[in-house]
């Protein structure tokens, strides 16, 4: 996808769910009748590596980083999807702490990591008071925005476990995706339309 940035995570998260969760398998284990169909290229480093998902064409459909917890695996820390986490940021060592796109946290009966700058800002400001002895849980608000050429991407919240898509537009170049389980607004993709977005937003973070 040109121009795809970090801020992707939902689409990665969909990538993910057909390619590898369906199938109970991980990233580095699926391979079909072909052969392997996953290759790890270094990105300057083993704390940076990106992932491509490999067609039966040379051109890669995919490319994103993966958690750079080498450190942590040798530090002796619990890896669950990136450096495991409790709920106020503490890892399995309770002197060692961890924010940002390599942390996984538990939120909402699952274990979540976020690549995205909104939650490595808050995040971070989370594990900072806790540190300080706040002890305040860290409560994430996803959100994610990529400009890809002409069209600008916002995204609020994740949709995931939704059971009902709301569509409204297109009008001109907008349109929005608004995504619930039952009455509950779990997720806004908003495409050109910066007011759905942000009142997606509102309303996601307000409950």
């Amino acid at each position: 996808m040109p121009g795809w940035d970090c801020h992707g995570l939902p689409i990665e998260w969909k990538i993910e769910e057909e390619n590898y969760r369906k199938k109970g398998k991980s990233k580095p284990d699926l391979t079909d009748s072909a052969g392997p169909r996953l290759k790890f290229v270094p990105a300057g480093d083993e704390a940076d590596l990106r992932l491509a998902v490999l067609p039966d064409s040379p051109r890669p459909d995919a490319i994103w980083v993966l958690p750079g917890t080498g450190l942590a695996e040798a530090a002796g820390l619990a890896i669950e999807n990136g450096i495991k986490t409790d709920e106020f940021g503490r890892t399995s060592d309770p002197h060692i702490w961890s924010a940002g796109d390599c942390a996984s946290f538990p939120h909402k009966g699952g274990r979540w990591r976020l690549e995205s700058v909104g939650n490595a800002i808050h995040q971070a400001e989370t594990v900072a008071e806790n540190i300080m002895g706040a002890g305040v849980v860290y409560e994430a608000q996803p959100w994610f925005w990529s400009d890809q050429y002409d069209c600008k991407l916002q995204i609020a919240g994740l949709n995931v476990g939704y059971d009902n898509i709301v569509t409204r537009g297109p009008d001109g170049d907008s349109i929005s995706f608004w995504y619930f389980q039952g009455d509950a607004l779990l997720a806004v993709d908003a495409m050109n339309d910066p007011r759905a977005y942000m009142v997606g937003k509102r309303l996601i973070e307000n409950g």
